[in-house]
């Protein structure tokens, strides 16, 4: 468990304060602080900075409710899962991942739509597509030593393939100057 921040600890003393002007029934002292905070928690509180981190957050979030303000949403983080679609496909290898696992995310509908919408900007046929991607310039292509072999299978089975086809879509776009940022 991690201990409780300074700012929650100001943040907690404030909002309190706020709480306290405003209820009828509640001290603006220390000992009506600790008392509230006892009440919440369900264990005698003796000092904020012996709190927690996620006790903090739920006495901040208690207090926020009362005065009318939105709770605090909590930082963005970045799943592994979505670090690794994202990731997939990339020039370097997902280096996060213990040697030997593979994640095998299945390309989205929205994936293949964005790789469709490439090819009809380029004013590329499915003929044509398909051709590239049998070619030894293929993004799915296999560099063995100094030669790049073409691939045998060319459909996007994994969200790496899609993401390595539409990279590579997406530089030929900015090269002709047809790429504008989607929304």
């Amino acid at each position: 468990m991690t201990k409780i921040s300074k700012g929650q600890i100001q943040r907690l003393q404030i909002l309190y304060g706020q709480f306290a002007a405003r209820s009828l029934d509640a001290g603006n002292t220390r000992e009506a602080r600790m008392a509230w905070a006892s009440e919440q928690l369900g264990y005698t509180v003796t000092s904020f900075s012996n709190l927690q981190k996620d006790e903090a957050t739920r006495l901040i979030d208690r207090l926020q409710g009362a005065l009318g303000i939105a709770p605090t949403k909590p930082k963005h983080r970045v799943r592994r899962s979505d670090r690794a679609a994202g990731m997939d496909g990339r020039k370097t290898d997902n280096a996060s991942l213990p040697l030997g696992a593979t994640v095998a995310t299945l390309p989205s509908a929205a994936d293949v739509e964005r790789i469709q919408n490439a090819l009809t900007r380029l004013g590329w046929t499915q003929v044509q597509y398909e051709a590239w991607l049998r070619s030894a310039r293929s993004p799915l292509a296999v560099k063995h030593g100094s030669v790049r072999v073409a691939p045998a299978d060319i459909t996007l089975r994994t969200l790496r393939d899609a993401n390595r086809v539409w990279w590579a879509l997406k530089g030929m776009l900015t090269a002709k100057g047809l790429w504008r940022k989607e929304s």
